[in-house]
């Protein structure tokens, strides 16, 4: 965990207690480049107190909210989505459907005018795995903004095509690993200056923005995952996020 000891001044960090969606709306432009994971279908009928909050609605929700964000990408801005697709099983556990995140993400780039730049696979269990719940693995896509101005040789991305995720701070968060490669490339080859994560959860993409010197403003709903996001740092020995400074 070396680089840990290499890294420039932490930058600043805002986190904003609110809802993501309407905070979004409010913005003309959002700032910086944005790095983030909607929430699931399950967390979406806690946030919004519905627990028959229907699929269909869901994945109409997840494409606008997408296209909301890309559209208010600034000129030279690039936004990275952190998604993992789901099974749908009905009361008995027998397969009723899947959700295919990574479709819903690229209709709602594609309708706000964005351009997508790639698509990458996160494992988060071994090759040759098989899981009965979620997937075993995460899509990581990129889409410039309408305003467009993004421009790189694609040797410049060093983001494996397939990789392992790395240790998360909770079970629905970022891996370390995906953080570090998205924060690596926003900075080193976008040329980003400030990270916006609207659904920064507990601050994983806001530890490592801070680490690697970028300025860091998350929205978070609910207050206890804001104190933590808040407080959430990366350690030095580890490199893990931590969101208390151990004994």
């Amino acid at each position: 965990k070396n680089w840990l000891k290499n890294m420039a001044a932490a930058g600043s960090r805002e986190v904003v207690e609110g809802d993501a969606v309407a905070w979004i709306a409010a913005q003309e432009q959002l700032p910086g480049c944005v790095i983030t994971s909607l929430p699931d279908i399950s967390e979406l009928q806690y946030m919004v107190n519905n627990r028959e909050f229907p699929l269909e609605r869901y994945q109409t929700w997840l494409q606008e909210t997408v296209a909301a964000i890309v559209s208010r990408l600034g000129e030279g801005s690039v936004a990275l989505f952190y998604q993992t697709d789901g099974k749908r099983t009905n009361e008995d556990g027998e397969w009723n459907g899947y959700l295919d995140k990574a479709h819903c993400v690229c209709t709602g780039g594609t309708h706000a005018g964005g351009k997508q730049l790639f698509h990458k696979i996160a494992l988060k269990a071994e090759v040759d795995t098989v899981k009965i719940g979620s997937c075993s693995y995460t899509h990581l896509l990129a889409f410039a903004g309408p305003k467009g101005g993004v421009s790189y040789r694609p040797e410049q991305v060093k983001i494996p095509d397939v990789f392992h995720r790395g240790e998360v701070e909770w079970p629905r968060g970022m891996g370390s690993r995906a953080a570090k490669l998205c924060i690596e490339f926003v900075k080193d080859v976008i040329g980003a200056t400030t990270v916006c994560d609207p659904f920064c959860g507990t601050g994983t993409i806001l530890c490592f923005a801070n680490a690697y010197g970028l300025d860091a403003v998350g929205v978070e709903k609910t207050p206890k995952r804001c104190k933590k996001a808040r407080r959430a740092f990366l350690d030095e020995k580890t490199g893990r996020v931590l969101t208390h400074h151990p004994t």
